[in-house]
């Protein structure tokens, strides 16, 4: 079994195209979806479980506690996106002072992410509210006015942030300490969005935009049977290359 993410999601994207790539090589496959990446390590540290595989956000397991575990593969970079309302910009995520946040669910990568850094920052119990909001359900209470942020930890191509980046009165936040906060945790990264990348012709985002990044990892229990792992790692590279076309 391979525990992905939430439905529709990029993990679950790339199980699914591990479960067919490995299937023309006569070796059966089953997806799991989940929560997230904190799931996905619970599943693999129980004994009991029948999950061998899973899709693992960086930074979001300690080593000491996940004693057991292998990590195969880093997959590509997940940038941390954080869309708000309001005519104000946003640099800092103090900004979320008094606000209303969608963090994703109990046990998404997300919401460790997102609460780690607002612990960091000073401003988490600043937060007027906390919601487990994630995916298309969290871009949609944004758009309407429920809420007045969302965070969401995915790849550009991921249909909520083209879908925030085109929607009226929502904006991207370039966050300015996004160098210090890569040098403070060593699992991010600084990434920049370039001005226009997304559509040139209504000029989004309207400028350069910082943002810090994590890894994907595939993650296997260390008992995990060494055959099937340079198997899976060939579907892994045709699996992400074809996903990034």
């Amino acid at each position: 079994f391979i525990s992905t993410g939430s439905p529709g999601g990029a993990y679950q994207l790339y199980g699914e195209r591990y479960a067919q790539l490995l299937a023309r090589e006569k070796i059966t496959v089953k997806t799991l979806t989940s929560s997230g990446s904190v799931e996905n390590l619970t599943r693999l540290a129980d004994p009991k479980s029948d999950v061998s595989v899973a899709f693992v956000q960086g930074g979001v397991g300690n080593a000491e506690k996940y004693r057991g575990l292998m990590t195969l593969a880093a997959l590509y970079y997940e940038s941390l996106w954080v869309f708000y309302r309001g005519e104000r910009e946003w640099k800092l995520l103090t900004d979320f002072t008094g606000k209303r946040v969608a963090i994703g669910p109990e046990g998404s990568g997300t919401r460790a992410l997102a609460l780690t850094l607002a612990r960091v920052s000073g401003v988490a119990d600043r937060v007027k509210e906390y919601l487990p909001l994630g995916g298309m359900e969290a871009a949609d209470a944004l758009i309407s006015g429920k809420i007045d942020a969302a965070v969401f930890v995915v790849g550009p191509d991921a249909a909520i942030v083209q879908r925030l980046l085109h929607a009226p009165g929502v904006r991207l936040m370039s966050l300015s300490h996004a160098e210090g906060l890569a040098r403070r945790f060593p699992y991010l990264a600084t990434v920049t969005l370039p001005r226009g990348v997304v559509d040139f012709a209504r000029d989004l985002p309207p400028q350069d935009t910082k943002m810090v990044a994590t890894t994907a990892y595939l993650v296997a229990r260390d008992d995990f049977h060494p055959a099937l792992i340079s198997v899976l790692l060939q579907a892994a590279v045709r699996g992400i290359g074809r996903a990034h076309v």
